[in-house]
């Protein structure tokens, strides 16, 4: 078969590998098992929140994956990056993760660029010389070949999967301990060492990222609005309300159940309405890119909602919901059942929630009322 290829002439055209991901994402938003998996040696901080928009939209339903490898040898990762990476991993759990990759020499250093997108029986790659960096993604010139619609059977596509399985999976001369996991303990080492800002972007983050973003800031995304970037969200950005609620194992394993009194007392839907809301997740960054869900209806007594970063969590857990200014505009945040948070919610909803079915608990509140002192420290820091 013929082989689709071609030159990404970034800087000298408007042609950048920035446009090409966002293009993988933004086709991928809505579709099931597609994966994008990233192998760079270095990112920074403005490279990730520059894509981080786009992977809300790629991972807002369930199905989608993304991967990254990410090299820190000779301080070419900055701090920045390893923060927004462990924020951004922890905020899609389990579709989104990142893992670095630490060579054993100082002779020798990770220093592969490839980024791939796999979608049922083909893939669209990209090779070169290009980091997860503002200049590797749009701003640098760089040596970068995409090719197209490559068939998985295919001697190039499946030469750029061994690349990265070289990486993903590695076995001797390799060792398994080169590659680890973006745990907690990791991320806090990896800060106390590298730079807190990469030496190649002598620009603020949010100047690169807007350089980057240029194009496209006036132009919503797939099944979302216009690019929303992550900033700190004070409380005054909430309407007011909020809604504290049970996730119990339900028979959808993305997907929670609504009582009627919530979805009319806090979502404000009236019975029988067909209605979609505005919903983004509350992180350590600020909120997220926003996606459309629809309240699909479930009965005459339910409605049910996309929540796809519960699917892999151990039930029962709770969520906490607030409303923000504007028209059907909410945002969430998991309280995973291991944490801290999830113990005081338990103790809040036990004491005072509203109970539609017994097992099924949930408080919904005003900021500013006797409950809210608590409910505020069950936002992410």
């Amino acid at each position: 078969a013929i082989v689709k290829t071609r030159v990404i002439q970034q800087a000298i055209t408007e042609d950048c590998l920035f446009n090409v991901i966002s293009k993988w994402c933004q086709s991928g938003s809505g579709c099931k098992n597609r994966s994008i998996k990233i192998l760079t040696a270095f990112a920074s901080g403005a490279g990730v929140a520059a894509l981080s928009p786009l992977f809300d939209v790629f991972l807002g339903y369930d199905g989608n994956t993304i991967e990254i490898i990410c090299g820190i040898d000779r301080n070419g990762t900055d701090a920045e990056a390893i923060r927004m990476l462990y924020n951004l991993q922890e905020t899609h759990y389990s579709t989104l993760k990142v893992s670095i990759f630490k060579a054993p020499s100082r002779s020798a250093i990770f220093h592969p660029k490839l980024y791939i997108n796999e979608r049922g029986g083909k893939i669209d790659f990209v090779i070169g010389s290009a980091n997860l960096t503002s200049g590797g993604l749009g701003l640098n010139f760089e040596s970068i070949v995409l090719y197209e619609d490559v068939p998985r059977s295919n001697k190039e596509a499946r030469n750029a999967i061994s690349i990265w399985k070289t990486y993903a999976e590695p076995h001797s001369p390799l060792s398994h301990s080169y590659l680890k996991a973006l745990t907690s303990e990791e991320r806090t080492s990896l800060l106390r060492r590298m730079p807190k800002k990469s030496v190649w972007e002598k620009r603020s983050t949010k100047r690169e990222v807007t350089e980057l973003w240029k194009p496209l800031s006036h132009v919503p995304l797939a099944n979302s609005t216009i690019v929303q970037h992550r900033k700190p969200t004070p409380l005054s950005a909430f309407q007011g309300d909020y809604l504290l609620m049970d996730v119990l194992k339900e028979t959808r394993r993305t997907q929670m159940q609504l009582p009627l009194p919530v979805v009319t007392g806090f979502f404000r839907v009236k019975r029988g309405e067909h209605a979609e809301v505005n919903v983004a997740i509350l992180s350590p960054e600020g909120l997220t890119q926003p996606i459309r869900r629809p309240l699909v209806m479930s009965g005459t007594s339910m409605r049910r909602i996309e929540v796809p970063e519960i699917k892999t969590r151990a039930r029962n857990l709770a969520i906490l919901f607030l409303k923000l200014r504007g028209r059907r505009r909410f945002a969430y945040c998991i309280l995973p059942r291991e944490s801290d948070s999830y113990r005081v919610a338990d103790q809040l909803l036990e004491n005072h929630g509203q109970q539609g079915a017994k097992e099924r608990r949930f408080l919904i509140g005003r900021k500013g009322n006797k409950q809210w002192a608590v409910v505020k420290t069950l936002l992410p820091k």
